[in-house]
């Protein structure tokens, strides 16, 4: 199953990444975690950026799954900081695709089409909270805190514990909510 397959490969890419980082990214590797051979994941994929494209796109994709599961201003204020929080890099998986999403970002400066690509799910966050409710500004705001506990915390682990992390999301957002 073609849609199948490339999911395997974009997680394999993504566990890749997560331990090695982006830049020692060999795509035999990728192929052996996805336990398959390299010839079999280029019938995949035209390519090192493609692959990258697509294990970001899943990384989105999850970041969409988790926005749908944050309450909406009915909830109140704490459940809401509960559903932002568990976006964070608190636990280990979270903990992974921060670690892949910061090193996208370093491979976006120098790349175009990651840039473009980052770009597009940047708008579509912001057009989802506005949906939401928030005004683009807010919005603008709320993903900046979010952006920068989660870059922190993933750069710094043993200094940002889960505790650290909602205590100070929630000094940067509670002005924000409804």
């Amino acid at each position: 199953d073609h849609p199948e397959r490339r999911a395997a490969f974009a997680e394999a890419t993504i566990d890749t990444i997560g331990e090695q980082g982006i830049e020692a990214l060999r795509l035999r590797d990728v192929a052996a975690r996805a336990e398959a051979t390299t010839g079999a994941l280029t019938h995949y994929f035209d390519g090192k950026d493609e692959l990258l494209k697509a294990a970001l796109d899943t990384i989105m994709e999850r970041l969409f799954a988790w926005m749908d599961s944050v309450p909406g201003p009915e909830a109140g204020t704490e459940a809401i900081l509960d559903g932002i929080a568990a976006g964070l890099p608190i636990g280990e998986e979270e903990a992974r695709d921060w670690r892949v999403w910061l090193a996208f970002w370093g491979r976006a400066v120098a790349s175009e089409p990651l840039r473009n690509a980052h770009r597009a799910h940047y708008a579509r966050i912001v057009d989802r909270l506005v949906a939401d409710g928030f005004d683009p500004t807010s919005a603008d705001a709320l993903i900046a805190a979010v952006d920068g506990i989660g870059t922190r915390a993933t750069m710094e682990p043993e200094l940002w514990p889960a505790e650290r992390q909602r205590a100070t999301l929630a000094r940067l957002i509670r002005p924000l909510l409804p």
